[in-house]
């Protein structure tokens, strides 16, 4: 006699898709960008497992996942085929925020013969806040009616800086000073043209990055004793280029005075 029945051979499963929402996050509970969220695609049923691991830099550059997970998101979760998606709140196993840093976002998918693939996909964690520091003017510092104020704003992923001035302590009445979008180290973060104003004022640095995290510094002054001989100083451009190429070859250097004076200009 003769049977005749119909096997399966089954060598190995796919992921056929991950990615990502976002690449950059910041898990500091302000519920901007807190978490990211990985999308996989698997053709077939499998039991999952989905982990985070520290990234290792090779000496080419490249990353591989560390040995041993951060934080395990999903272990055996039953997964028939199709779409899923999975989220991770940039936590480690015992509740508390990783450190900043990149990260591999890592599926494993076990077929129902005990095949196994695994892929992983990049995220990078940023939890700290930018550097801000005003460094002049400081309390008792000479001040004359033009106040180039100085100081540092930084960060890995650097967004904005706003820098205001509010007269005594009416905080509902700040004034801009400057607003831009590139950091500054130890160098000029606005002109404060203090003609007229008098009294205590206070100076308030506010810098954010890409991903929500913000810091702020303020510095309080006395505009009560100060020069008020040059009542406008201003330069441009900056910079020049004296080449000779008939393109921003002068710097021109504009000022007003109050009064009747000798006038000398020092380049330092």
């Amino acid at each position: 006699s003769c049977y005749v029945t119909t096997v399966s051979i089954d060598t190995l499963t796919e992921i056929s898709n991950l990615a990502s929402d976002k690449y950059l996050f910041s898990p500091n509970g302000d519920w901007v960008l807190d978490d990211v969220n990985a999308s996989y695609e698997i053709d077939e049923y499998a039991a999952l497992d989905v982990k985070a691991f520290k990234l290792l830099q090779k000496a080419d550059g490249s990353y591989i996942l560390d040995s041993m997970p951060v934080r395990t998101i999903v272990s055996g979760q039953q997964h028939i085929a199709g779409t899923e998606n999975t989220a991770w709140d940039g936590k480690g196993d015992s509740g508390a925020a990783v450190p900043d840093g990149r990260y591999g976002f890592a599926v494993f998918a076990t077929d129902a013969c005990g095949n196994t693939k695994m892929r992983w996909v990049q995220v990078e964690v940023d939890n700290t806040p930018p550097v801000t520091a005003i460094t002049y003017p400081k309390p008792g510092d000479p001040l004359g009616n033009i106040v180039e104020i100085k100081g540092t704003v930084a960060d890995l992923h650097f967004k904005n800086y706003i820098l205001e001035a509010v007269e005594g302590n009416n905080l509902d009445s700040w004034f801009l000073v400057s607003l831009r979008a590139n950091p500054v180290k130890d160098d000029i973060l606005g002109k404060w043209n203090t003609f007229g104003l008098e009294g205590q004022w206070t100076l308030r640095l506010t810098a954010s990055d890409k991903v929500g995290n913000s810091s702020m510094t303020a510095v309080t002054i006395d505009l009560g004793a100060r020069k008020n001989l040059i009542k406008e100083l201003d330069a441009a451009p900056r910079p020049f280029s004296h080449n000779n190429d008939g393109k921003l070859d002068l710097v021109n250097i504009k000022y007003d005075l109050t009064d009747a004076c000798q006038v000398k200009v020092n380049v330092l």
